[in-house]
């Protein structure tokens, strides 16, 4: 699907299949170290990929290309099967994780950061999660506290603080409800 940017450069919204294994790595790579520190879903080399890419009816991966060009300048990661140590820590807050709860983990090029790439994914995102059933979306790992911008962003599209949490410094887990 494709969509325009705020500055009007046109990208092109797709769920992320396994011929794009090569192309994610690359892009992954590419990003700045400090925004590789702040996404970690799963490793970044082709192996890592394949292997989350497995069983792909609990992990869905979205990927936003420019327009007539097949490179990746943000990527996304539903993971519809919450791991034990999230819905745990879910729980201290009193929620009760269901069927209809999904982990997101975005990430955007960083010459791409602030361009409204992210809004628009979302917005694709959550319409296609509700075809699966998704109700609630939290962020896989949380937010890292010190990440000033992304927080701002999350808060901006609706998500709720629910608490925070320390692994590998201060983090904030966040849930938006669709």
């Amino acid at each position: 699907m494709q969509f325009h940017t705020k500055q009007g450069s046109s990208i092109q919204l797709q769920y992320f299949t396994q011929d794009q294994v090569s192309t994610l790595s690359n892009y992954l790579h590419q990003l700045s170290p400090a925004t590789k520190q702040r996404f970690a879903p799963h490793g970044f080399d082709e192996q890592d990929i394949l292997q989350l890419y497995q069983h792909p009816s609990s992990v869905v991966g979205f990927t936003a290309t420019e327009a007539l060009s097949t490179q990746i300048i943000a990527y996304a990661i539903i993971n519809l099967n919450l791991p034990e140590y999230e819905a745990l820590r879910l729980r201290n807050y009193g929620i009760e994780v269901n069927e209809h709860d999904a982990l997101f983990a975005p990430s955007v090029a960083d010459a791409w950061q602030g361009a409204g790439v992210g809004t628009i994914m979302l917005q694709y995102i959550k319409e296609a999660v509700k075809k699966f059933g998704v109700k609630r979306l939290f962020l896989w790992g949380g937010v890292q506290s010190s990440n000033e911008q992304a927080l701002r962003y999350y808060q901006k599209q609706g998500f709720e603080q629910l608490g925070s949490f320390e692994y590998n410094g201060q983090n904030e887990d966040m849930m938006l409800l669709l």
